[in-house]
């Protein structure tokens, strides 16, 4: 009998340890390469958290900066990942969420979350409810870059209201924020004119852009700018960086918005966001940094979940790769050789 019983805890403790552990996509270290462990513990959820059986989640260029830089106040191992979608396992009693709620969701501080693993937990106001008229891999192609986006539209515009009659520069218009700020704004009902590379002008087109110029165009795309908007732009959007920002602002109109989506925190970058405060001091235009300060649900993608199901807003998603995907993902991201649209990792199977 003493046997049966010690066999039974045996087998309990073994079973016990199987279901606490999950896979993820981590690191172990600042600047480590990534791994997929099986044996990584299910987190448990604090007061304010839920717990999410993540479906998919979505590489961005930020989860290799992250996992980059040794300054970063990481705890190891890190799961990368910034954003994902999947379904509500438990909520705290006083939460709007549920179990069984299909979800998508930020995951913020990014040093301290991760969406990369079968398992996460998040504060509820990084998350919001997954659009109906779309799957978990669209889904979790959503998040960071509907917030960055929208905030930096929204900091030039209301976006509450329409954009009848204003005319916006959009560059990038096929990368992560490009495709998402382009369809924005066409869904508030502004002109937009768009940069990108000339394979990708049907995307940028099938997005809703009215005008897209190529930007290696003999004379660059100031040419192209000058003759949809002699006078100059309502608003300019950044979202591609570099020597785009002193070239942009000739762009914008007198007492208009430039909009710089601050990408590395370079030299240039700062340098370029106070030249162009210093414009604004001299009243020619506006100018805005869109540092993704907001990262909760109603700082973007909780509105956007809205457009999409009203069918004025789709999310762009290129190759889905496996979990164990990770690694290829980040790297194309890091070298530039990715597919059009978001790199998304699908984790398990919701159909």
């Amino acid at each position: 009998n003493i046997a049966i019983l010690v066999w039974n805890i045996h087998i309990t403790t073994c079973h016990y340890h199987r279901e606490a552990m999950m896979k993820a996509a981590i690191y172990r270290r600042a600047g480590g390469e990534l791994e997929v462990a099986t044996d990584m513990p299910k987190p448990v959820p604090k007061d304010n958290e839920l717990l999410i059986r993540v479906a998919a989640a979505s590489m961005n260029p930020c989860d290799y900066k992250i996992r980059k830089n040794r300054l970063s106040p990481l705890k190891f191992p890190k799961v990368t990942g910034s954003d994902g979608a999947g379904v509500v396992v438990s909520a705290p009693s006083t939460s709007r969420f549920k179990a069984g709620d299909e979800v998508m969701f930020m995951a913020y501080p990014m040093w301290q979350y991760g969406s990369a693993a079968e398992y996460t937990v998040m504060p509820e106001q990084h998350v919001a409810l997954k659009p109906a008229s779309v799957d978990f891999v669209q889904a979790a192609s959503l998040p960071l870059v509907a917030n960055t986006a929208w905030q930096a539209l929204d900091k030039a515009f209301n976006l509450h209201g329409r954009l009848d009659g204003q005319k916006v520069l959009i560059h990038g218009g096929s990368g992560g924020v490009g495709s998402m700020a382009v369809q924005l704004a066409k869904a508030k009902g502004a002109h937009v004119t768009t940069t990108c590379s000339a394979s990708n002008e049907q995307l940028c087109r099938q997005l809703g852009a009215d005008v897209v110029i190529d930007y290696a165009m003999a004379g660059g795309f100031e040419v192209g700018a000058n003759e949809v908007a002699p006078e100059g732009f309502d608003a300019v959007v950044n979202a591609v960086g570099g020597d785009y920002d002193w070239r942009s602002m000739k762009c914008v109109k007198r007492g208009g918005h430039y909009c710089i989506v601050i990408r590395n925190l370079t030299a240039d970058e700062i340098a370029a966001a106070a030249w162009g405060k210093l414009q604004q001091l001299t009243g020619r235009f506006k100018t805005h940094t869109a540092l993704l300060i907001d990262f909760r649900a109603q700082g973007g993608f909780e509105q956007v979940a809205g457009l999409i199901d009203a069918g004025l807003i789709k999310p762009v998603v290129g190759d889905v790769m496996a979990l164990e995907g990770a690694a290829e993902a980040q790297r194309r991201l890091e070298t530039g050789t990715g597919s059009k649209g978001k790199l998304v990792l699908k984790i398990w199977d919701a159909r």
